[in-house]
């Protein structure tokens, strides 16, 4: 264990290192995860005077810069912060929507948008902390393969049944809050385990694509390879482990389609160039040889919070996952209510040509009244958006 601790530390370092040669100006991305925090740590060992960005939410559920606060300062390093206020939504989400090419159903598209606008006014390089999740077991689900496990078993008639109360129920916009959790869970249950992640990310249960989407949407969609293998339908190798099927998943799918896409997205609109030196070829080999009991434990990403150890405070290292997200629920019923409602459900809507307008009314209509269909709602609001705009080149 200590060799591969030590080693990691000297595959990481390097890989900073590496990644601070430019001739402009390069930061860092800094949420106060062990993650970007780490990257901070040796970013500031081998450039003295690099500076760090943060996006603050009026949101406290949501909030992290408080600890990107304290590793700031712990490091010595100066960071910036910019406060995503709801006043601000409508015009960065106007900036971002027209130059979407394709749906991409991510909402933190935004804060990544407004930190890296901020970034762009003191550097031409941001360094991130993206990759370590996937390579170092950093999501919940890796701590619960037990649980999933067990799940696989119960029928699948109880999981829609939960699903369907627990959508019924009214709850606060926290970050990940327990109803929520358990809404998104219930859209796994009876399905194998390496399959379950994907059904809880999903936006859609297959009886909601039943109910919402036309017949010539759902012939075609149905057939595609591409969503067969993501749901998990493909043959898995039974020599592979279920812990390292669900990196194998979140390293080829997630990553790239999702958090690495919004990342390049988000930057590239504000022409700033961002790093991710988790990524280095290096490290990627060398964190598949590591054993799962040196990833997950008691946490996730064990084997990063001992490389952690004595660099960065005590409450950083052992802090829990908390992922990068802004309280839409909330905001599709206030602040983005009136634009979102207009988008889709006009006489100009060009979804509605394989999607039932009956049913986005009824989706709407019930997420104002507490239902919490967010995640439904912000992916057709942003496929009509992309197709708008490749329809109107």
């Amino acid at each position: 264990e200590k060799d591969t601790i030590i080693y990691l530390e000297k595959l990481i370092e390097e890989s900073v290192k590496q990644r601070l040669i430019a001739d402009v100006p390069v930061g860092l991305f800094l949420s106060g995860g062990i993650d970007s925090s780490l990257i901070a740590y040796y970013g500031k060992k081998h450039s003295s005077n690099i500076e760090s960005f943060t996006i603050k939410m009026d949101n406290k559920s949501y909030d992290e810069s408080e600890f990107a606060s304290i590793v700031s300062k712990h490091l010595k390093i100066k960071n910036h912060t910019v406060l995503l206020q709801e006043k601000d939504l409508l015009l960065t989400l106007s900036d971002i929507e027209k130059k979407i090419d394709e749906p991409l159903n991510d909402p933190s598209i935004i804060p990544t948008y407004l930190v890296s606008k901020l970034a762009k006014k003191h550097v031409k390089v941001a360094l991130s902390g993206d990759g370590a999740d996937e390579l170092f077991s950093g999501y919940s689900p890796f701590k619960h393969i037990n649980i999933m496990k067990l799940l696989s078993f119960f029928p699948k008639f109880s999981g829609e049944l939960l699903y369907k109360i627990f959508n019924c129920i009214s709850y606060k916009d926290n970050y990940m809050s327990n109803l929520f959790l358990i809404k998104q869970i219930s859209k796994g249950i009876g399905y194998k385990t390496n399959q379950q992640i994907f059904r809880w990310m999903s936006s859609f249960t297959r009886n909601d694509i039943d109910k919402i989407f036309l017949n010539n949407f759902k012939a075609s969609y149905f057939k595609n390879e591409n969503i067969i293998n993501i749901l998990g339908n493909n043959k898995t190798d039974k020599k592979v482990s279920t812990h390292d099927q669900i990196i194998k998943m979140f390293f080829e799918n997630y990553l790239p389609n999702d958090i690495l896409t919004k990342v390049d997205r988000a930057s590239m609109y504000n022409s700033l160039e961002v790093r991710a030196p988790f990524l280095e070829k290096n490290i990627i080999e060398f964190s598949s040889s590591i054993p799962k009991n040196l990833k997950v434990g008691l946490h996730t990403k064990n084997v990063l919070r001992k490389v952690c150890k004595n660099k960065l405070p005590l409450n950083i290292i052992e802090r829990k996952k908390h992922g990068f997200a802004i309280p839409l629920s909330k905001m599709l019923r206030t602040s983005l209510k009136e634009k979102v409602n207009e988008t889709l459900t006009s006489n100009k809507t060009k979804i509605l040509e394989f999607v039932d307008k009956n049913q986005i009314k009824n989706i709407l209509n019930s997420h104002y009244q507490g239902q919490d269909n967010r995640k439904m709602i912000w992916s057709l609001y942003m496929l009509e958006k992309s197709i708008n705009n490749n329809f109107n080149r």
